[in-house]
């Protein structure tokens, strides 16, 4: 183990609420004391000489509540600025500080100083900071001169001339982890350490368990081995994928192969198709010529027949027509005609009869209707007069309406009596619509302005104080704040003197002005942006320069002597107020100002003489000048505003009654006018309109009635005279024998009617045959010539085949076809689909090779192919074939294949199998040796009758795994396989993982280490948090600090620390003097150094005479 250097001496300078302050240590140091005193301050300024402030140096960590984020806390700027919350106050501004430790190098008196210095500006800006090392203790160390009786830090240019030698940061921190550490990589996992005890109350709280803690806080693992697996695994990705690459472009180029020894198919599929087609046309055309010369003859055989049946129909027909011809110039069917004609025209006569008698009922009905709607409307129009009546009633009760008299009936000018009212109505309804819009606009503009009255209220109420009247201010003060500019506007660092009167101070203030009064201080880096932003927008506010090396102001002088000047731009300030103020001279009276004759003179009272002219300005109260004044003016702007605010708060009450009343006139009128449309002269005009067209259309149908009924009568006489002629032709019809001609007749007819359609079917054959015989005939010379033309395209599809067939001949190519190629199987009505199907297949396995060719981005890289359609071939620019291309890539595929499959053995043979394993187990045999070393150091613990140690449980997910790594071995060749196999499975996570270290390679992860208790006499129990927080609150906090103090000791010994210290805020809280003295007593044993913060501490024991306790007061 290596023995750590001893700390000796702290010192501190400027840092924080420490001046220049050493402490001495011996052993341990304990710093008590109550808040704000500086216990942590001497914490965060060992963390500090060790970082430098990087590594994410948390300050006061300790002091952070729980959740919240680390930015929230103490800044290095801070920290040397040094602000006191209490009292207000801070270092100045290029404040440089010191932290320094003092080593003693372990075995020899030598002693060694290390430290870090900060230069702090602002509290915006981060601190220049450098480093340094000495081979002198503390007290010969000069770090400090006197300058005027006072003393000063030194430099970092006044260091390097002393016997330091003096870094930049960076430079530091290298030095640092070379010195006292065996590799940058230790030194930030001892600093991480360092941050952990520090802030260890909290990083308990982030974990569920302990074991959790423990895993956090062990060294983590050598990553080297797992860097080179990765490499590796990224070098065999890249063979992998450029083996991919290959394999695609075999694939592809083997896919080529086939595509087109398939295009090759599919020609000869079409050669055959078309064969099979030719054929099947050449047969049809021969049967089809066959066929069409049996019709032909079949329709002359047919045309004979028919042309004797229509011979013997025509002379039927004949013999017929004589006969009925015979028949209907007899008596009896004379006598018979006219009785059918006078029986319809009877019938005629009484339908014409019922229509009138419709008629005449329906003109009655429609009489009545009429003589109805007629009194119905006479009865509305009664009720018109009446409610305008009530109308004229209503209306003269109105104001100013009292004279209006009743319409007059008698004088049936209904409308002028209804305008006359409406006339009266519409222009009292305007008059009240327009008062009430008047009003509503006076309240929303009353309630505007109190809303606007309102939120200027809201606004001063949140201000601390008031702000001069000065154009443009406002918007100028937002603008610089949304651009971050710092300033600070002139009116905020003037106070009044013990001598200004508040009269004065309002003279000061009207001679100053109110745009001068808020000119914006700016610092020096940032004077021309806000110079910009004010040109930018034109405001007319002055922009004032406060650069680091402006001159000192004037003496004080003129009104200026009456006026203070605080804050940050003080001497800026005073500077400006000198140029404006400095000229005039002040005289306490009118009297005395008007007795001389000096140019420039104010008086109490507010007289001023400027450039020999006299005016006077208002004296009145004091408004901006000082902090005071201006929260007054602020209180007094708020009263008028409110004051003002309750008046129009009035108004609109009265305003909002006046409303209410014209609204409830306007409903009255509203009503009396909607009432007053209801009864409106259109509406009359259509009802007496509609009682004259009812009186003229009675009139009209009244005479239609009378024509109808005329009309019946005569009727009625002409049928009793048809009904008489019809009984006599009855009579002699019946001493006739018609039926017996009757019946010749209708059989003639019907015999007639049969012969004449077999007649006209007979014809229409004729032309059919005739038709028949004269297509078949241009059929037949049609199919001759078809025969011949199909005849020669099967010879050229034959010859076509037989090409692309050199093995078969003319006289085997029937055979070939139709039995080796079951051609017979397609149906000669499929051929032509078959063929476009071929055709169509044909075609897309060609733009298919095309598409490959054209679009492939790997043969349009790789190959320069040329494809020669009409010869379905395909070579590249040389003239290589497909064939041998594809078998010359698949052979670099597979020298290629091999040599990956080298790599990876030797991947897994050396990285894998020769380091990571072997470093893995010996991980483990290492954490498994310091658990048992730790326990031994535990037994010699002793708190009451409980003893402590630590137990290790495998945890279930890595039991494979760490199984695997223990039983392999170069004889087990299936263990190694399993290995291998667990690796392949987890590739990925090796190449994806990034900086992290897969959880499987790291053996902080594969154990669950818990902290046991036991008793004399008892088994024991684990400490899970559950059961921690049962106990006091000393019980839950010893294992914890067990743990810390264990994992310490684990974590510099394994990182070889020649700086052993363990920080610790806020620690031994609730912890009785027994057992803290064992924990002391434990860190000894651990050779580790603590510095810890704490309140108080009950009980100096003997422990406590070998360590440092300092008790640090707040100054």
């Amino acid at each position: 183990m290596t023995k750590g250097y001893a700390i000796k001496r702290i010192r501190l300078i400027n840092f924080h609420n420490f001046v220049d302050e050493t402490i001495d240590i011996n052993g341990h140091l304990f710093l008590l004391g109550g808040n704000g005193s500086g216990k942590t301050t001497i914490l965060d300024a060992v963390h500090f000489v060790l970082t430098a402030g990087k590594y994410n140096m948390e300050l006061n960590s300790a002091a952070r509540m729980a959740g919240q984020p680390r930015n929230l806390g103490r800044t290095l700027q801070g920290i040397f600025l040094r602000y006191d919350l209490e009292k207000g106050q801070r270092n100045l501004d290029k404040t440089i500080g010191y932290a320094a430790l003092e080593f003693e190098k372990p075995g020899s008196a030598e002693r060694f100083c290390i430290g870090c210095g900060a230069l702090a500006t602002n509290f915006q800006t981060a601190p220049h900071i450098w480093g340094f090392e000495a081979p002198v203790p503390l007290d010969q160390l000069k770090l400090t001169e006197q300058k005027d009786d006072k003393i000063f830090p030194l430099n970092q240019e006044e260091l390097k001339a002393s016997n330091c030698k003096v870094y930049n940061r960076d430079r530091y921190v290298d030095v640092i982890a070379e010195k006292f550490f065996d590799s940058r990589a230790s030194y930030r996992e001892t600093m991480n350490l360092i941050a952990a005890g520090k802030s260890y109350r909290e990083l308990v709280s982030r974990f569920q368990d302990q074991s959790q803690l423990f895993r956090e806080l062990l060294p983590p693992p050598d990553e080297t081995a797992y860097k080179d697996i990765q490499s590796s695994l990224q070098d065999i990705e890249k063979m992998q994928a450029g083996l991919e690459d290959q394999k695609v472009k075999v694939d592809l180029l083997r896919e080529l192969e086939l595509e087109l020894a398939e295009a090759v198919k599919q020609r000869e599929r079409i050669a055959r198709v078309a064969y099979i087609w030719g054929d099947h046309r050449r047969q049809k055309a021969k049967y089809e010529s066959a066929a069409a010369e049996a019709a032909e003859e079949q329709a002359q055989q047919s045309l004979a027949a028919n042309r004797a049946s229509l011979e013997q129909c025509e002379h039927d027909l004949n013999r017929i027509e004589s006969r009925i011809e015979v028949l209907k110039n007899s008596d009896s069917y004379k006598s018979q005609l006219m009785l059918s004609q006078q029986e319809q025209q009877l019938a005629r006569g009484q339908a014409s009869v019922h229509d009138i008698e419709r008629r005449i009922a329906r003109h009655r009905n429609e009489i009545k209707s009429l003589e109805t709607r007629k009194g119905a409307d006479q009865t509305r129009i009664d009720n018109f007069w009446c409610q305008l009546a009530e109308q004229y009633a209503a209306c003269s009760c109105l104001p100013g309406q009292q004279e209006i008299l009743q319409p007059d009936r008698e004088s049936q000018d209904y409308a002028a009596q209804h305008q006359l009212l409406q006339a009266r109505l519409l222009p009292l309804r305007n008059d009240c619509v327009n008062e009430i819009a008047r009003i509503e606009h006076e309240i929303k503009g009353r309630e505007k302005l109190c809303a606007d009255i309102e939120k200027q209220i809201s606004s001063m109420r949140a201000q601390k104080e008031a702000a001069p009247d000065a154009a443009g201010f406002a918007e100028l003060e937002k603008r610089l704040r949304a651009e971050s500019i710092e300033f600070v506007p002139f009116f905020r660092t003037i106070e009044p003197a013990g001598e200004m009167s508040d009269a004065l101070g309002r003279v000061v203030e009207e001679i100053i002005g109110p745009q001068r009064l808020c000119a914006v201080l700016v610092a020096g880096t940032q004077y021309k942006k806000a110079q910009a932003a004010v040109i930018a927008e034109a405001y007319a506010v002055p922009v004032v320069d406060c650069c680091d090396n402006a001159p000192p102001a004037p003496s004080p002088g003129g009104l200026r002597r009456f006026l203070n000047f605080h804050g940050p731009f003080a001497a800026a300030a005073e500077n400006y107020a000198a140029g404006i103020l400095d000229a005039y001279r002040f005289v306490c009276t009118d009297e005395a100002l008007l007795r001389s004759q000096e140019d420039n003179l104010v008086s109490g009272n507010g007289l001023v003489r400027e450039e020999r002219s006299l005016r006077r300005v208002d004296a009145s109260n004091n408004r901006f000048v000082g902090t005071a004044a201006r929260e007054s003016t602020r209180r007094e702007q708020i009263a008028k505003l409110q004051g003002k605010a309750d008046e129009e708060q009035a108004a609109i009450k009265n305003l909002r009654e006046n409303l209410a009343e014209a609204r409830s006139q306007q409903s009255g009128l509203v009503t009396a006018v909607e009432a007053l449309n209801r009864i409106s002269p259109e509406i009359f005009k259509n009802y007496s309109e509609s009682i004259a067209d009812s009186e003229a259309r009675i009139k009209a149908v009244a005479g239609l009635l009378g024509e109808d009924e005329a009309r019946a009568t005569t009727l009625n006489l002409e049928q009793e005279s048809l009904e008489e002629k019809i009984r006599v032709i009855r009579q002699a019809i019946e001493s006739s024998d018609y039926d017996g001609v009757a019946g010749e007749l209708k059989t003639l007819a019907d015999t007639k009617k049969e012969r004449e359609g077999a007649l006209g079917e007979c014809r229409r054959q004729q032309g059919v045959f005739e038709a028949t015989i004269e297509s078949s005939r241009q059929e037949i010379a049609r199919t001759r010539q078809s025969l011949a033309a199909r005849s020669a395209e099967f010879e050229i599809k034959q010859k076509d085949l037989l090409d692309l067939l050199p093995d078969v001949d003319e006289g085997g190519l029937h055979q070939y076809v139709y039995l080796t190629q079951r051609g017979q199987q397609i149906k000669p009505e499929n051929c032509e689909a078959n063929l476009r199907d071929a055709e169509k297949e044909s075609a897309g396995q060609l733009q298919k090779i095309r598409s490959l060719l054209l679009h492939n981005p790997i043969i349009q890289r790789d190959f320069r192919f040329q494809f020669a359609e009409d010869k379905l071939q395909i070579c590249d620019g040389d003239g290589e074939g497909l064939t041998k291309l594809a078998r010359q890539h698949q052979q670099h595929y597979d020298e290629t294949s091999e040599i990956l499959a080298e790599k990876n053995r030797k991947l897994f043979e050396d990285l894998i199998f020769n380091d990571i394993v072997r470093r893995l187990c010996r991980e483990e045999e290492t954490l498994v040796s310091t658990i048992k070393q730790m326990n031994a150091e535990l037994r010699e613990l002793k708190f009451g009758d409980t003893t402590y140690s630590f137990k290790m449980q495998l945890r279930d997910e890595f039991k494979e795994f760490r199984e695997l790594i223990h039983k392999v071995s170069y004889t087990d060749e299936a263990s190694r396989e399993k290995l291998r196999t667990y690796f392949d499975a987890h590739r990925q996570s090796l190449v994806r993982e990034g900086d992290s270290l897969p959880e499987f390679l790291d053996y902080r992860k594969w154990h669950d280490v818990v902290l046991h208790a036991a008793s004399q006499g008892s088994d024991g129990v684990t400490l899970t948090r559950k059961r921690l927080s049962m106990g006091s609150g000393g019980e839950q906090s010893v294992p914890n600090y067990i743990l810390l103090l264990s994992l310490a000791k684990v974590h510099l010994d394994h990182t070889k620390s020649r700086i052993r210290i363990i920080l610790m805020d806020e620690a031994f809280y609730g912890i009785d003097p027994q057992r803290r003295d064992e924990l002391l007593s434990f860190a000894d044993r651990l050779d580790l150094s603590l510095i810890i913060a704490h309140p108080e501490l009950d009980g100096v024991t003997e422990s406590l005479r070998n360590t440092t306790t300092l008790l640090v007061e707040k100054t």
